[in-house]
């Protein structure tokens, strides 16, 4: 059992007290009771908490930016200061994170094969976040305490050890994979908040009944069979009245692997990470592709036709022949309206920027040797290893453009930001390679 309270003064007085709990229960089950032989240990627990969190400082009202004072010629200096465009929230209140989990570990067959599995329920209540804010009012943005949105998943760890020889060789091979469900529960009276982003109508969003961070922008119009609508006076799709939601930046799920050979003091380890899912809007592979940067976009001049139906661009409804069949689109376009016109190519609607984030890595991969003690025994030294390593050496995102070797892991909005999913422009990842001594004495 914990208990603490904290005392902030970045919250307004009355609201700069909070206290929160925790508790947990974990019991070795195969200490209290007779298992089968093949079961080595077996462990369950579970546990429930509640985390506070204060905010950053200057976010309970506004504030004045001090610039470099500025001195006139032949004059004295001038110090200068500008309000700044953040609305603060005077009546701001802690952030409090509630937990429930549950899980076990066990381990089989002379700890060969071991299992933990953890589920747990997490909700965050009043969250501090910035809200986007008409510019008539003065600013640009506001603070504000929002609603309640829930996390829940699976976290599970599989250590399996497959070959364990007389002679000192092993190999030990552990997965950890990983699966997160977030929902906004309450987003406030409006039931949605634009926290930021690249523009007033590209940006994420925090919505009820919508998994946390989406990203919302606007949409091409479609059928109710999903095919893009074409008007027919230009053969380009066409946007639909209002932004909506156009893609979800939360991976699937994410799977590491780590083998690990060990024989006579040499040991080699490898880890390799999947991360499934997660879209993201890519401003340099609109860029790129535009200006025919990329291979597949060597042929610019052809003539091309856009797949769809012709439609309706006041009704957003397709268009019908005689017979009340769909019309299929056959309007060509030009190069230039393929790759620069509103409506398709980079600087269509927003969806068509959007990617699959998919990747697998190579993240890291280590040769080591440690001495035998019998050689550091007349010397001073307790222990002496020397490695070299290497990370992320080779990378494959199947579902980014060919040609355009974008690292999906490496986004543009820093992890607290709250705006997720947006590459603009992102510097090339790099390989890096390191040799460790380490002596103990």
């Amino acid at each position: 059992l914990t208990g603490r309270n904290d005392w902030s003064s970045t919250l307004p007085q009355g609201n700069n007290s909070y206290f929160y709990p925790s508790a947990s229960l974990s019991a070795v089950v195969s200490d209290m009771v007779d298992l089968p032989l093949f079961v080595n240990f077996l462990k369950a627990r579970v546990a429930a908490a509640k985390v506070g969190n204060d905010a950053d400082p200057y976010r309970t009202g506004v504030v004045y930016g001090i610039a470099v004072p500025f001195t006139p010629a032949g004059g004295a200096p001038v110090n200068r200061a500008s309000l700044g465009n953040r609305l603060g929230n005077p009546d701001l209140k802690p952030e409090f994170t509630s937990e429930y989990e549950a899980g076990f570990e066990a381990q089989f067959l002379n700890s060969r094969i071991g299992v933990d599995v953890t589920y747990f329920n997490r909700t965050s209540t009043d969250l501090i976040l910035n809200a986007d804010l008409a510019r008539s009012t003065g600013y640009v943005d506001e603070v504000v305490n929002v609603g309640e949105l829930n996390n829940k998943g699976w976290e599970i760890g599989l250590d399996l050890t497959p070959v364990k020889l007389n002679n000192g060789f092993a190999w030990n091979s552990y997965f950890a994979f990983t699966k997160i469900k977030s929902e906004v529960i309450d987003a406030g009276p409006t039931k949605e908040l634009l926290l930021g982003g690249p523009g007033s109508t590209l940006g994420t969003i925090f919505r009820n009944g919508a998994p946390y961070g989406q990203i919302f922008g606007s949409k091409n119009a479609r059928d109710d069979e999903g095919n893009l609508l074409i008007d027919p006076r230009s053969g380009l799709p066409f946007a639909l009245p209002t932004s909506d939601i156009v893609g979800d930046p939360n991976p699937d799920f994410t799977l590491g692997w780590t083998n690990t050979f060990t024989f006579k003091g040499i040991t080699l380890r490898a880890l390799v990470d999947w991360k499934q899912g997660g879209d993201f809007y890519s401003f340099t592979a609109a860029s790129l592709l535009l200006r025919g940067q990329l291979k597949i976009s060597e042929d610019r001049e052809a003539i091309r036709v856009v797949p769809g139906v012709l439609g309706d661009t006041q009704t957003f409804e397709p268009l019908l022949d005689e017979n009340d069949n769909k019309i299929q689109n056959t309007v060509g376009i030009s190069a230039f309206d393929s790759h620069f016109s509103n409506g398709w190519g980079a600087y269509g609607q927003s969806e068509v920027n959007i990617y699959d984030g998919t990747v697998i890595r190579l993240r890291e991969i280590s040769l080591g040797y440690s001495l035998p003690k019998s050689i550091l025994e007349k010397t001073p030294f307790g222990s002496a290893s020397i490695s070299i390593s290497g990370r992320n050496l080779w990378f494959n995102a199947p579902n980014i453009l060919e040609g355009l070797n974008l690292d999906p892991e490496v986004l543009g909005e820093a992890p607290d930001s709250n705006v997720q999913g947006f590459e603009y422009g992102s510097a090339p990842t790099t390989r890096r390679y390191g040799v460790n001594l380490s002596l103990t004495f």
